[in-house]
């Protein structure tokens, strides 16, 4: 998942403060992303499906775009 990734390149980096929030809520989708589905299927239903077919609720990703906005 792309914030998995944003999150592993910025993990030593020295960033601003615009960037550290980006990097704080990547890890958080990257969290929820987990926590969320695990809630609905079990483990093996999860390795079995095309995750590329799951969508976190999108009300979820307005208010991660509003903490973006509001710095």
């Amino acid at each position: 998942m792309w914030c998995d990734n944003l999150t592993m390149a910025w993990e030593d980096e020295d960033l601003d403060d615009q960037d550290e929030l980006a990097r704080v809520i990547a890890r958080d989708i990257e969290c929820q992303w987990d926590w969320h589905w695990y809630e609905f299927y079990s483990h093996e239903q999860l390795m079995k499906m095309d995750l590329s077919k799951l969508e976190l609720p999108s009300d979820w990703f307005k208010g991660w775009a509003a903490e973006l906005a509001e710095k």
